[in-house]
């Protein structure tokens, strides 16, 4: 699965150029469409069939799919200019791709914490495995409409502005709401409100990355970002599951780890696009060093 989705990822970016964000917002959303269905079907199938026809039913589905969907590709390595290398080492040099790399790792590791972390945090909670995965399905709900969401204001507003606010936001909910959430209606509406902005990283990625490097560097940038994050992304639920703590609020500890991780991530962001801005037409008033101001980047 990760050999499909990551060789997929960079492809919608090279397609579009006015509308890059919300491309990439419509093509990831169907993986947050396919986890809301598999959250709610695996489970039923599993219940009511059996775990081994469950599998074997979902692996059909994935085979067809799947399939399909690799035969109707097509890049365009060639009208880009791309030259895709294995690690472009190079591009390590680049001080605003490592802000990129360092935004990504941070909001993968929330992302993916928060992801396999909610329907557990239900459960112990006093919520039933049903509801647990009904948690789950909410959250991928949530990045159904969010990721498209993000991509259509990153075009309007400008892709940095956008996803560090909404990287920020990530991190403030899990402070203010995922803390005080402890009923079984507080703890839908949390799932479905951060889904609506954990999704920012997928649907940004690829078009930072262009903006910051260029679209001939597209893939090149993406290669590294997913060699760079396999490492924090492997143990980031073994560093959840460790943190959390018996008695009271269990998940406390994991909270607030995740938040400070979206806020860390948004901060990454705004300094990459103090560092563009600065990189501007200097001569225009205002442009130099501003992180707040407003400037479409």
């Amino acid at each position: 699965m990760g050999l499909m989705f990551v060789a997929s990822f960079g492809i919608p970016a090279q397609w579009f150029t006015t509308k890059r964000s919300l491309a990439s917002g419509f093509a990831t959303c169907g993986s947050a469409l396919g986890g809301l269905i598999y959250s709610l079907g695996a489970n039923a199938m599993i219940e009511n069939i059996s775990l081994p026809w469950a599998f074997r039913i979902l692996a059909i589905v994935s085979f067809v799919v799947n399939t399909g969907s690799s035969l109707l590709l097509r890049d365009r390595n060639t009208q880009t200019k791309n030259r895709p290398a294995i690690f472009e080492i190079r591009l390590l040099k680049n001080y605003n791709f490592l802000l990129v790399l360092l935004w990504a790792a941070f909001s993968l590791i929330a992302y993916t914490i928060v992801l396999f972390s909610i329907p557990d945090y239900g459960e112990s909670e006093g919520l039933s495995a049903d509801q647990g995965a009904l948690l789950g399905a909410l959250v991928n709900l949530g990045q159904v409409v969010g990721r498209p969401g993000v991509g259509f204001l990153s075009d309007r507003f400008g892709r940095l502005n956008v996803s560090s606010v909404m990287t920020f936001l990530s991190g403030l909910l899990c402070f203010i709401f995922w803390i005080f959430a402890r009923e079984y209606v507080s703890i839908l509406a949390f799932s479905l409100v951060i889904g609506l902005f954990v999704g920012t990283f997928w649907a940004s990625l690829a078009p930072i990355v262009a903006e910051v490097l260029g679209l001939h560097e597209t893939i090149n940038g993406l290669n590294i970002c997913w060699m760079v994050l396999v490492s924090p992304v492997t143990v980031c639920e073994i560093i959840g599951l460790v943190l959390r703590k018996p008695g009271g609020n269990e998940y406390l500890h994991v909270q607030i780890f995740t938040g400070a991780l979206y806020v860390a991530a948004s901060l990454c962001l705004l300094l990459l696009r103090r560092q563009m801005v600065r990189n501007r037409d200097l001569s225009k008033p205002g442009a130099a060093g501003l992180i707040f101001g407003f400037t479409k980047l």
